[in-house]
C-alpha cells in the first residue's frame, strides 16, 4: 500500500493500472473512505466512462453500496453523456440497485431531456427493472409545462417498452397538442384505443417525403389501417403525379395498381423507373 500510494503521487494524471490496484488494495484493507476520497479525483481527472465503471463496480462488488451510489452520482456531474454506459455496465454485472439510484440522479436534474436521451433512460430503466420511475418522469414533465414533443416522446417510448396499455393511467394528460408532435406515434395510440378517425387525421398532415425512410413505412402501414385500399392507392398516385413520391413506394403503387386493375397506370409508373 505504501509503494502504491508515492506511485499515485508521482504517477502522470492520466495513469490508470496502478492507482486500481491501489483501489483494490484501500478497499481489501477496510480503508474504504480513502479510497472513496481518491475515487473521486482520480474520476473528476480521468472523465472516463470505461474506468470510472471500474471504480463503481469494484466499491459495489465490496458491498460498499452508498459510496458506489455517491461516485455514480460524481460521475453524473462530471459526465452526463457517460450515464447510460455507466448504468449499463452495473446493470449487466448484477448491480441494478447502484443503476436504479445512478437513474434516479440523473432523472432529477435533466430537466430537458433530448429523444434520445429519453430513449436511453426508458431502456436503461427497463435493463435495471425500475418500471416505476420513468411513469413518473413523464407526470414530472407534464406537471411542469415541460415541451409538448418532450411529452409525446417520452410516453412514445415507454409505450414501445411496455405496451401503449401501460399509458392509460396517465393517457388523460396528454393533450392532443402534446400527441400531435409525435404523430405517427399518437396515430398507433389512436388506432389501439379505438379511434381510426383522430389516427387519419394525424397521419394525413404528413409529407413522406419530410420523413426518414422508417417513418415513411410507418406512415403507409398506418395509411393501410385507416383507409380503404382505394384511398390510398389514389394518395400514393397522386404523389406520383407530383413527382414527390418516395422511391421505395413506386414498386408497392406498382403492386397496387396492378392488383387494382390499373394496367396502364401501372405500365407508367414502370416506365418511369426505367428511365
Amino acid at each position: 500500500e505504501r509503494w502504491l500510494e508515492r506511485a499515485n503521487q508521482i504517477a502522470p494524471p492520466n495513469d490508470s493500472s496502478g492507482r486500481l490496484l491501489l483501489f483494490d488494495v484501500l478497499v481489501q484493507r477496510g480503508r474504504a473512505a480513502v479510497a472513496f476520497r481518491l475515487a473521486r479525483h482520480w474520476i473528476s481527472e480521468w472523465r472516463s466512462a470505461y474506468l470510472s465503471a471500474k471504480l463503481i463496480l469494484r466499491m459495489a462488488q465490496a458491498g460498499l453500496d452508498a459510496e458506489a451510489a455517491a461516485l455514480a452520482q460524481l460521475c453524473l456531474d462530471v459526465m452526463p453523456d457517460a450515464t447510460f454506459d455507466i448504468v449499463g455496465v452495473l446493470t449487466s454485472r448484477g448491480h441494478a440497485t447502484v443503476s436504479q439510484q445512478m437513474l434516479a440522479h440523473w432523472s432529477a436534474r435533466t430537466a430537458k431531456p433530448s429523444g434520445d436521451q429519453l430513449r436511453s433512460y426508458v431502456y436503461a430503466s427497463v435493463q435495471a427493472g425500475d418500471s416505476q420511475r420513468p411513469f413518473l418522469k413523464l407526470a414530472q414533465l407534464v406537471r411542469n409545462g415541460a415541451a409538448p414533443v418532450m411529452q409525446a416522446r417520452l410516453a412514445e417510448e415507454l409505450a414501445y417498452a411496455y405496451g401503449f396499455a401501460a399509458l392509460a393511467p396517465l393517457r388523460s394528460l396528454l393533450s392532443t397538442d402534446v400527441l400531435a408532435t409525435r404523430p405517427l406515434f399518437s396515430a398507433e395510440l389512436a388506432i389501439f384505443e379505438g379511434s381510426p378517425h383522430l389516427a387519419r387525421w394525424l397521419v394525413i398532415k404528413l409529407d413522406p417525403t419530410n420523413l426518414s425512410p422508417e417513418e415513411r413505412l410507418a406512415w403507409l402501414m398506418i395509411l393501410r389501417k385507416v383507409e380503404p385500399r382505394r384511398e390510398v392507392f389514389d394518395r400514393l398516385a397522386r404523389l406520383w403525379v407530383d413527382k414527390r413520391l418516395p422511391l421505395e413506394f413506386q414498386r408497392i403503387l406498382m403492386d397496387e395498381a396492378r392488383q387494382l386493375g390499373e394496367v396502364r397506370f401501372h405500365d407508367a409508373v414502370w416506365a418511369s423507373m426505367s428511365q
